[in-house]
């Protein structure tokens, strides 16, 4: 249970610090780590049902994205000013170390499996993302879309 509210804490605050690189107003900057925590939140749960890490990112994803659509109709901001931060503790950093690494150390047969991987669990961003948009715009009627 430590653990967990450890790295809640944890992709909060990088949400955070990514916020405040990417010149978030300051106004945005809670909500904006609240929809990476809470991304970063339906990971660990679902880890418990699956193992699947695939699986799990475009859950994560699909959670951010509905989020930030919510939150951007809300404050009337861009889409991107909750999403791209909101999805910053999903991005398959280890992925890449590990494929620099063991292209460095020789391993061919790890850097194809660190690759596919990578690829796989950015695919499954993309695609958790593009599904809430097309669930979004099909949903909403024109009149709320419009104001």
């Amino acid at each position: 249970m430590v653990g967990i509210i450890l790295q809640l804490i944890g992709a909060f605050s990088s949400t955070l610090g990514f916020c405040v690189l990417l010149n978030i107003p300051r106004r945005h900057w809670v909500c904006s780590a609240l929809v990476g925590t809470a991304a970063w939140g339906v990971y660990l749960a679902a880890g418990s049902f699956t193992d699947a890490v695939v699986t799990l990112n475009f859950l994560a994803a699909l959670t951010a994205a509905v989020l930030a659509q919510v939150l951007a109709r809300f404050f009337r901001a861009p889409v991107t000013m909750f999403l791209i931060p909101g999805i910053f503790p999903m991005v398959p950093g280890a992925g890449m170390y590990e494929i620099a690494y063991n292209a460095v150390q020789g391993n061919q047969q790890l850097v194809n499996y660190y690759i596919m991987q990578t690829l796989q669990i950015a695919g499954a961003i993309a695609v958790g993302i593009f599904l809430a948009d097309i669930v979004q715009r099909v949903i909403m009627p024109k009149s709320i879309k419009k104001s």
